[in-house]
């Protein structure tokens, strides 16, 4: 939101931007840099929208250039579908197209069936998941995945949150539900984020290696994120070039092999907002681990703050449908460090205090 203002300013537009944020929980500096704040466990999404657009008639100069989703949630439930319903660009895709996030075994599905089975790990999908039925795995090493969202808790890796099957807290997994079992992969993780306008138009950051340890030394447990970071001209030093075109690659014939979808289901605008990949270099080349249907958290904050192209522009050429900037970044190597509470990760802890 920051970034979105402060490119906005630099334009020197005589116009004022609003923005508008919903919010479940609260953020001091989210809150210095809006206009308006609306509490979104109090208030439906659809309460909300209708309040904002209601507003909006009775002041006929205001206009609404472009919404954009942060959680993912929001995306599962549909809120670009509410927005684009009442012709508000978004820069989030439709749910249809969110559920390369939204379902393990639908991405793992989808990444197979338009030919990428080389770029991803063995697995099975589990319907009516029982522990039993793990036992065909014990001389496996295993990652186990809920299939829908988890708040970034539902995954479980072995040798990281277990060693054997028998010291697998079930807790996580959820019972009677769909499960991804799929083979455990040894290499180097890194994110490649890209820009996507629903018409097949693409932009790409840079790789950003996510970093998840809770502890220093490289010492567990894995978190939701602990930083990230990024080495000077764009790069990782575990990567070459080839590395990096390849995720690039990967990352366009997804979105492109989603886009299909609008024509099949009917829908006006083919996948639209960011793309985020995650990847692992390994042995047998570039793998990809999961999808996001948003930005990825931190690793926005170290590629929004290299964006040397004017963010604001970008969104409202998304919002057209006419992504055509070239993305210009800095060539310095950059830290994200997170600062964060006691009983980060195992609990949310909402406060404005740490310990």
């Amino acid at each position: 939101i920051k970034k979105l203002r402060k490119d906005y300013n630099k334009l020197k537009l005589t116009q004022k931007l609003e923005i508008i944020c919903l919010m479940t929980n609260k953020n001091n500096m989210i809150h210095q840099y809006c206009d308006e704040i609306f509490d979104a466990k109090l208030l439906s999404p659809n309460f909300i929208i209708d309040k904002i657009i209601s507003d909006l008639k009775y002041n006929p100069l205001n206009k609404i250039l472009f919404a954009i989703i942060g959680p993912e949630k929001y995306l599962q439930d549909g809120m670009s579908n509410l927005f684009l319903h009442h012709n508000i660009p978004c820069i989030g895709p439709h749910s249809l197209y969110a559920q390369i996030e939204t379902s393990k075994s639908f991405c793992r599905d989808f990444l197979k069936d338009i030919g990428l089975s080389d770029h991803i790990p063995n697995y099975k999908i589990i319907e009516n998941f029982e522990l039993k039925k793990l036992e065909n795995y014990r001389n496996e090493k295993i990652v186990i995945k809920n299939d829908g969202l988890c708040g970034g808790k539902g995954v479980l890796v072995q040798d990281v949150n277990f060693k054997t099957i028998d010291d697998i807290n079930y807790d996580i997994i959820q019972k009677n539900s769909k499960v991804v079992i799929e083979e455990k992969l040894v290499g180097e993780e890194f994110s490649l984020m890209s820009l996507t306008d629903g018409y097949g138009n693409i932009r790409h950051f840079p790789p950003i290696q996510d970093y998840k340890k809770l502890y220093d030394n490289d010492e567990g447990p894995n978190t939701g994120s602990m930083g990230c970071l990024i080495d000077k001209d764009n790069t990782l030093p575990f990567l070459n070039s080839k590395d990096i075109e390849t995720a690039q690659i990967i990352n366009n014939q997804v979105i492109g092999e989603l886009n299909k979808y609008r024509e099949c289901n009917n829908l006006n605008i083919g996948y639209c907002g960011i793309l985020y990949g995650s990847f692992m270099k390994t042995s047998d080349g570039i793998m990809v681990i999961e999808y996001n249907a948003r930005f990825g958290d931190p690793e926005c904050i170290i590629a929004l703050e290299l964006l040397k192209t004017n963010f604001f522009l970008l969104c409202q050429e998304i919002a057209q449908g006419k992504l055509i900037s070239k993305l210009d970044f800095s060539k310095n190597a950059c830290m994200c460090v997170y600062l964060v509470p006691k009983g980060y990760s195992e609990k949310t802890i909402n406060d404005d205090k740490f310990d």
